[in-house]
């Protein structure tokens, strides 16, 4: 096919991302662009670069990160940095919005059939974070450069002097 590469934004989530990164390391020619969102973690965490999303397979990457608890191993998104930019909303724990209260109480009552809606519910706010960036161009959500997610708590990252 004769499309320019240099025009072509590909989107993964999840498993997808990777995906997405692996398809734009195999062009001959570097894709413009590849947003992952919460990019899988499980057996992606240590994985080489040309088997996952990485800041070669495109012009430019940026990531969300949206669940990334956990043991690295274990984590449903992958934790370390895989793009030129990489957000953790929240710092890449439990979303606003995902109830993690109300999840673990119906856990408690039911067992725990519905644990995966806790995990669905963080994993899956990258694809409405995504999309809502799309929706709301006039309004951006806002994000602050922090080391730490104790540091942001503490109020020190809130100011854009050093970004």
């Amino acid at each position: 096919f004769n499309y320019p590469l240099n025009n072509l934004h590909l989107l993964g989530y999840s498993l997808g991302a990777h995906a997405a990164g692996i398809a734009g390391n195999l062009t001959k020619k570097k894709v413009n662009r590849i947003t992952g969102l919460d990019p899988a973690g499980p057996t992606f965490e240590y994985a080489d670069e040309l088997t996952r999303l990485s800041p070669d397979d495109a012009d430019f990457v940026d990531v969300l990160h949206t669940y990334t608890r956990g043991s690295p191993d274990r984590s449903i998104g992958i934790q370390k940095p895989v793009g030129h930019i990489d957000i953790y909303p929240n710092g890449g724990g439990f979303q606003p919005g995902c109830n993690l209260g109300e999840a673990l109480r119906l856990i408690a009552e039911k067992g725990l059939g519905d644990v995966d809606q806790l995990v669905k519910c963080s994993h899956e706010r990258s694809i409405h974070l995504f999309i809502d960036s799309l929706l709301n161009e006039e309004k951006p959500s806002m994000a602050y450069r922090c080391n730490t997610k104790e540091a942001f708590e503490k109020g020190l990252c809130l100011s854009c002097r050093k970004n």
